[in-house]
């Protein structure tokens, strides 16, 4: 099994996070039939009370938005896209317990380097995507 360390050097993230709030995390990428690839991270923790501004700030643009929006002939159809969209865009802020800090390792099947930009939402598992082969390995994240 290759071993990769994820040390990129593309600065801060995208938050206006320290990047002293950032972790240590190791994790496997994985594409089947090829031997995972063990890489090293940094991750960012988001607290409760960050999830809970940044979901009321994402929903709460939908929702005034969506009377301007509901104006326009049809109304029942951008009415009831504006109100999803909050629902949307208010899940996906509140589901977001980790970001990315730092990652960058190689692609198990091409070894080319993939990386995630910093302050990219994690899923579990998350896809990557190399550039040289165009699969979609996976990543399966373990904070330390």
């Amino acid at each position: 099994m290759a071993d990769a360390v994820g040390a990129s050097e593309a600065g801060g993230t995208t938050d206006a996070v320290a990047a002293t709030d950032a972790v240590a995390a190791t994790g496997d990428l994985r594409l089947f039939g090829y031997d995972p690839v063990r890489v090293g991270m940094e991750v960012i923790p988001r607290s409760r009370a960050w999830r809970l501004r940044r979901t009321a700030v994402a929903a709460g643009a939908f929702l005034l938005v969506t009377p301007l929006a509901a104006l326009v002939p049809p109304h029942a159809p951008w009415a009831a896209a504006g109100l999803m969209g909050a629902v949307v865009m208010g899940r996906r802020r509140w589901t977001e317990r980790c970001s990315v800090g730092r990652f960058q390792a190689p692609c198990p099947r091409c070894g080319q380097t993939v990386s995630l930009a910093p302050g990219t939402r994690l899923r579990a598992p998350h896809p990557v995507s190399c550039d040289g082969c165009g699969h979609e390995p996976l990543l399966e994240v373990r904070l330390d």
